[in-house]
């Protein structure tokens, strides 16, 4: 199965091929991992980075056999897995903090359906999602399953890119997963947040920030990149960046 892209407007496109020239900076030609990887973590239940990610391969591609979800699930869409162990020096991850509206629980583990469901087959077979409230129980072997990996994802990554996310005071888990970025000062010496928000004053983005990461207000680090406009706005100057001549090559 592909995903559908819909209609590119500017920023959609300007967008797509921000992950495009990600993409192609990755490279495993030498057996291991080399340029640019790739994560995500995310507290949305839709589709929208699959959409993506699976527009950025050929036709015949799936980005199924790149990306791990954190559980392995088996069968995609009432199809068998194509991919039950990853290549770890090929593989990027996308893991859904709060569920997903396509996890679903089979009588073989855990199932993605992305298909479209009727009411009966939803409420038969409900989706593993989180519904926002100030009592969430995350004691579901999904949960359980994610929340080291993503731990332990934010504790390797070196870049972070934070997209419309406010952090606000109440939503600890999410406070706490990002906070394993860099927890200590010595861990964020040599990293980076890109604080992209259309909303946030470059000030408000640096407090919240702080409240995360004590250690930026007194060491600078990590360090902070703040982004007052859309993530479209921000791809878009993105492209300006790139070296054409990479563009060219890409066909971008």
């Amino acid at each position: 199965m592909k995903f559908p892209l819909p209609d590119l407007t500017p920023d959609r496109q300007a967008i797509l091929e921000l992950f495009k020239h990600l993409h192609l900076c990755a490279d495993g030609s030498n057996g291991f991992a080399e340029g640019v990887r790739m994560n995500f973590v995310t507290t949305n239940y839709d589709f929208v980075i699959e959409t993506i990610l699976d527009n950025l391969l050929a036709e015949d591609d799936s980005l199924f056999l790149y990306t791990y979800r954190g559980v392995t699930p088996s069968r995609i869409s009432g199809f068998d897995n194509p991919k039950l162990v990853h290549a770890h020096w090929l593989v990027s991850q996308l893991i859904k903090l709060n569920g997903g509206f396509e996890i679903l629980r089979g009588p073989e583990g855990y199932e993605f359906n992305y298909n479209e469901r009727t009411e009966a087959e939803v409420r038969s077979q409900p989706p593993v999602i989180m519904l926002p409230s100030r009592e969430q129980d995350y004691s579901d072997p999904y949960f359980a399953d994610i929340f080291p990996k993503a731990v332990r994802l934010m504790r390797e990554t070196q870049v972070l890119v934070i997209v419309g996310y406010s952090l606000p005071d109440d939503d600890a888990l999410m406070r706490f997963v990002i906070r394993q970025f860099a927890e200590d000062p010595e861990d964020g010496r040599s990293k980076t947040i890109f604080y992209i928000d259309p909303f946030l004053q470059e000030g408000t983005m640096r407090e919240k920030l702080a409240a995360v990461f004590p250690a930026m207000s007194s060491y600078g680090a990590p360090a902070f990149m703040p982004f007052k406009g859309s993530f479209g706005e921000f791809a878009t100057q993105y492209a300006t960046l790139v070296d054409v001549a990479d563009l060219r090559d890409w066909g971008l």
